[in-house]
């Protein structure tokens, strides 16, 4: 009886330890390169607009999950997060599309930075009209 009481023990501990992080297991966050094969040279102030970009995944298991942006007055940086979610994935490159919606308020000339991998990025610039 006390050696099932300690393997218990033994389990629970381990099954706290793995979620101690909040974490789930076999989840993984990754940049992914954005492709984009049109942007628009100029837009109306406060007009959105939908940019199509096209992304691959590493394996069955992953989706897409979010854009990461950090912007400045001018400027704006834009990853793509892809999450990987599942412990038996088959590796399988595929290409899927997702919509980015440019919509500035104020005009100028704007500029957009587009990850693709450390330290290269697909720049484009926008003139935004009143």
């Amino acid at each position: 009886m006390r050696q099932f009481v300690g393997y218990i023990f033994l389990v629970v501990v381990l099954f706290h330890s793995c979620q101690k992080d909040g974490t789930k297991p076999c989840t993984e966050e990754e940049k992914t390169a954005a492709i984009l094969t049109a942007f628009p040279d100029s837009l109306k102030a406060g007009e959105a607009y939908d940019v199509n970009i096209k992304y691959v995944l590493d394996n069955s298991c992953g989706s897409f999950d979010r854009f990461e942006i950090n912007s400045t007055e001018k400027s704006f940086d834009v990853k793509l997060i892809a999450e990987y979610e599942g412990c038996n994935c088959n590796i399988e490159f595929s290409e899927h599309q997702v919509e980015f919606t440019i919509d500035v308020d104020y005009p100028g000339v704007y500029e957009y930075r587009f990850w693709q991998a450390d330290n290269d990025w697909d720049i484009r610039s926008i003139t935004i009209y009143e």
